[in-house]
């Protein structure tokens, strides 16, 4: 039964993000892109927007590929189990509030990432990422203090290599 659950859940994520990168490769990276003028005069160049469209497509595909198979094994597990399904209806628990939270921790840190999206372009990518990392794994009840040093650290970095090194403009 647990076995049908998952895979439930599978499908549905699965799906979310297949949508949520056709969406993003139709109508963001557009906005967020644009097209250079020498790209637009020349065919077969590789643009700016090259690489991420094809990345946005990629994870579409695999995405749509995952749900198949998922949605395949699914529908053999709900015929394996098709007796026990319609025999017996199990009673429901009741949940305390620690099983509620943990169940919405795929959902809180869906929010937080979007959350993520609207501060680093108001107080920029560093500030912005040292406070989502360290808000995620305070959700996730990380206790090793070296664990957000290390993210700490991991992100300074970044943003002097990509800053310093390579000369390029973090929001």
């Amino acid at each position: 039964m647990k076995e049908i659950k998952k895979k439930t859940e599978s499908v549905i994520t699965l799906f979310l993000l297949m949508v949520l990168a056709v969406v993003t490769r139709i109508w963001i990276l557009p906005a967020q892109i644009p097209e250079t003028n020498a790209a637009l005069n020349t065919s077969g160049t590789f643009t700016p927007r090259t690489f991420p469209g094809l990345l946005l497509v990629v994870i579409a595909v695999l995405c749509f590929v995952g749900v198949v198979s998922n949605l395949v094994s699914l529908i053999k597990l709900r015929r394996q189990y098709a007796d026990e399904l319609s025999a017996k209806k199990p009673e429901k628990e009741k949940k305390s509030f620690g099983q509620i939270v943990e169940n919405l921790i795929p959902y809180i840190i869906f929010a937080i990432l979007i959350l993520y999206w609207f501060l680093i372009t108001k107080i920029g990518f560093l500030i912005s990422t040292l406070i989502i990392t360290t808000m995620i794994l305070a959700l996730l009840r990380c206790k090793k203090w070296y664990l957000y040093l290390a993210t700490w650290i991991y992100s300074g970095t970044l943003y002097l290599i990509f800053t310093k090194v390579l000369y390029v403009r973090l929001p």
